[in-house]
């Protein structure tokens, strides 16, 4: 297990929720994190002792994990962190499009002149930093913000989940100032359409923010899989 584990448990033992939920959490984070390698095993007995508890709240824990597509759960073999293809990128971006497409669009018609300006604030902030890890945060911030304001608690969820499974890898392309630079362009174009109270612009926007991304993380996962078979 990652030693960054162990600062992040530190974290969310003062989050108010119940031993479950920190549990399930705690994994979740580790791996959206990348401390639990993809395939790599997740040691049931081990994060047990580590955080505390039983084996039975890690066992549930893994269980909610493998319907988010977190883990993968095999009879008799330890629970993996899941290892997505570029194929499988490609089919969840699929899936994004349409969805956070038709997010945007709800936004744009509900948010109001100071949720939009609160949306511009977050735009400029992420293109003052050079931190990749600020700017990680801010741009999670700013696309759960589109998603809350479309009001539509189903769909915030699947593209939640959505989003999850795709993470890790997304954070390996936000590594990278010039991908820093890219993906703030296009933020800029959603929220300059949203203030237009254009909703198929945003929509646009959005698609062509998700393709861009996509396409270069699809890219990595198979220079990395070249890689790998070239050693």
């Amino acid at each position: 297990m990652d030693s960054n584990l162990d600062q992040l448990i530190s974290k969310t033992l003062d989050q108010k929720m119940t031993t479950q939920e920190w549990v399930t959490d705690t994994i979740r984070m580790g791996i959206l994190n990348n401390y639990f390698k993809d395939g790599e095993s997740i040691p049931t007995a081990g994060l047990a002792e580590k955080l505390g508890v039983s084996r039975m709240p890690i066992r549930i824990a893994l269980l909610q994990l493998e319907s988010e597509g977190l883990v993968s759960l095999k009879p008799h073999k330890p629970a993996v962190a899941v290892t997505l293809s570029p194929e499988e990128v490609l089919q969840i971006y699929d899936m994004r499009f349409e969805l956070e497409g038709l997010s945007v669009q709800l936004a744009t018609k509900e948010a109001t002149e100071k949720e939009m300006k609160e949306l511009y604030a977050i735009v400029i902030e992420m293109e003052k930093t050079t931190d990749s890890k600020v700017f990680m945060k801010l741009n999670n911030n700013f696309h759960n913000m589109i998603n809350e304001l479309s009001n539509n608690e189903i769909l915030i969820n699947l593209i939640t989940q959505l989003r999850n499974k795709v993470l890790k890898y997304v954070k390996l392309y936000l590594s990278e100032d010039m991908n820093l630079k890219k993906a703030n362009k296009y933020h800029k174009q959603i929220i300059n359409a949203m203030i237009d109270r254009d909703p198929n612009k945003a929509q646009q926007a959005v698609h062509e923010h998700l393709a861009n991304t996509c396409t270069t993380v699809a890219e990595n996962l198979r220079n990395s899989a070249n890689d790998k078979v070239n050693i």
